[in-house]
């Protein structure tokens, strides 16, 4: 899949002590965020549309990177907010999160805007927004 050429990633130290999990999942987490691992290989990609797993452009990968991310950490699919500004390719999509079942309990997060990956509390980030989420 190549490195990811947009976006930050946390570190897979951080990644670990927010999510709570083993070094080596937090260590898979990053590979997958920073395109070093690619996701082609875990279930929740192949049971995509052929066409979703296509990885033509940035975004392709960073979709196809929470999809495994998801299915790593056994949350329950990726989902999106709504923002208040527009991009060609994410439209009004403004964070993009594996839901992990609570909008406190922390995931791993996508903010369009900033293009970066994040790991945390989706609800917290909504919070900090002020006026970016409808």
């Amino acid at each position: 899949m190549g490195k990811l050429t947009r976006g930050n990633v946390p570190s897979a130290k951080t990644i670990a002590s927010v999510l709570r999990i083993d070094a080596s999942k937090a260590a898979e987490i990053r590979a997958l965020l920073d395109g070093s691992k690619s996701p082609a290989g875990y279930a929740s990609v192949l049971a995509l549309p052929a066409a979703r797993q296509e990885v033509n452009r940035i975004e392709d990968k960073i979709d196809l990177a929470l999809e495994a991310c998801n299915e790593v950490l056994g949350h329950h699919g990726v989902e999106a907010t709504r923002d208040n500004s527009n991009d060609r390719y994410y439209g009004d999509v403004g964070l993009l999160y594996t839901n992990s079942g609570d909008s406190y309990l922390p995931c791993v997060m996508y903010d369009t805007r900033a293009d970066r990956f994040m790991v945390g509390c989706w609800g917290d980030v909504i919070e900090r927004g002020g006026n970016r989420f409808p």
